[in-house]
């Protein structure tokens, strides 16, 4: 059967049928369609069953499982950061990219900031993320933004930090992608440094 065949009712029903579906993904604001296809996913891995990764690069995620294993509320301690970061680096990895923002001190005290910090120094692998904040205003002040790096204890130790550049930045979007992407970059650039 060719193309030429197929009776023009059939390609507008399907071609109608593909546009609502099109049109109800792109306008899916419940999130049913997204969490359906996340669930299909999940399905599809499982299925699969487990393979040996082929990358050498591994991502660790905090997820919900995380929170309901710990039963720790968020922020976790950063000595358990540091936990982390110690098993990590027993693997030897070419860098350790932290994706969590470490700007204030930790509300566990002191103690809490320097366990993290003790383990960066310790891995001499990690790089940190950089928060960025933007201020719109209507009046005078059109635009500010706002670098906010690691506190000092935590970054001097780090392999690096991201400096995020603000001429890139054209949407929150693009804020947290971006951040996320230059991380890894500056992930991969310290791991080469220390070959």
């Amino acid at each position: 059967m060719s193309f030429s065949t197929i009776p023009w009712r059939a390609i507008l029903v399907g071609g109608l049928i593909g546009l609502a579906v099109a049109l109800a993904d792109a306008y899916d604001i419940s999130g049913f369609l997204a969490n359906n296809e996340l669930k299909a996913l999940n399905a599809q891995f499982s299925l699969r069953g487990f393979r040996a990764p082929q990358s050498p690069i591994v991502v660790v995620t905090i997820d919900e499982d995380s929170f309901a294993e710990l039963n720790i509320p968020w922020p976790w301690p950063r000595a358990l950061h540091a936990k982390l970061v110690d098993i990590l680096s027993r693997g030897k990895p070419a860098a350790i990219a932290l994706d969590i923002l470490f700007l204030e001190p930790s509300a566990r005290g002191p103690e809490d900031d320097q366990a993290l910090a003790k383990a960066i120094a310790r891995s001499g692998r990690v790089v940190l993320a950089a928060g960025l904040s933007e201020v719109r205003e209507q009046g005078w002040i059109k635009e500010k933004q706002d670098l906010n790096p690691p506190l000092p204890l935590i970054r001097e130790r780090a392999a690096a930090w991201l400096r995020a550049s603000p001429r890139f930045l054209a949407s929150e979007r693009w804020v947290s992608g971006g951040m996320y992407i230059g991380l890894g970059v500056a992930a991969t650039f310290a791991g080469h440094s220390r070959k």
